[in-house]
């Protein structure tokens, strides 16, 4: 076999799985209600035509993520007021997108570290105890009723939920009946 057929062959292989990719995404599409999953940073979430700067949208949402007094240092009312100006961040993503690819993934960027200090702070609020390096000061102690996994869900309306999770000591006697 010479390369340049084998490298055809391997081509026209490659463009036929792309092919019944596309068709069966698309079956999969009309068979199900199916949604995007997020439109933050993409032309179906602009509302505004006031343009998206993600630059000055990071830098703000390191101005409630980065200070120690704020992240590491946390209180119910730090880490509440900083929540709520993340919270009202979302607004800037609703605006028309830069021209260049480069500036749509800035904002992509933006829309996902937006998602994550929000799921962050909203978990925090939601566990009212200390567990490892997750302090708050009004809760200085583990609270052995919340040995649970805190389950976050949703980008627009964060909901939060849980899920039971092994306790430390039943952990070590697993260990020591399996032995």
């Amino acid at each position: 076999m010479r390369p340049g057929r084998f490298a055809a062959d391997a081509g026209r292989d490659a463009a036929q799985l792309v092919m019944r990719g596309r068709r069966e995404a698309a079956a999969v599409r009309g068979s199900r209600a199916l949604r995007p999953v997020g439109r933050h940073g993409l032309e179906a979430g602009r509302e505004t035509d006031a343009p998206i700067d993600a630059k000055a949208l990071v830098a703000d949402i390191q101005r409630d993520v980065l200070p120690l007094n704020i992240n590491f240092y946390r209180s119910e009312p730090g880490i509440a007021g900083a929540l709520g100006r993340l919270d009202a961040l979302r607004e800037a993503l609703r605006g028309s997108l830069p021209g260049t690819v480069q500036g749509r993934v800035r904002v992509r960027e933006a829309a996902g570290m937006l998602a994550v200090a929000r799921w962050m702070y909203t978990a925090a609020l939601a566990r009212k105890e200390t567990r490892g390096l997750a302090a708050l000061a009004e809760y200085p102690a583990l609270d052995p009723k919340q040995t649970h996994r805190l389950i976050l869900s949703g980008i627009e309306d964060i909901a939060v939920g849980t899920e039971r999770a092994p306790h430390a000591g039943e952990l070590g006697q697993a260990k020591v009946e399996a032995s």
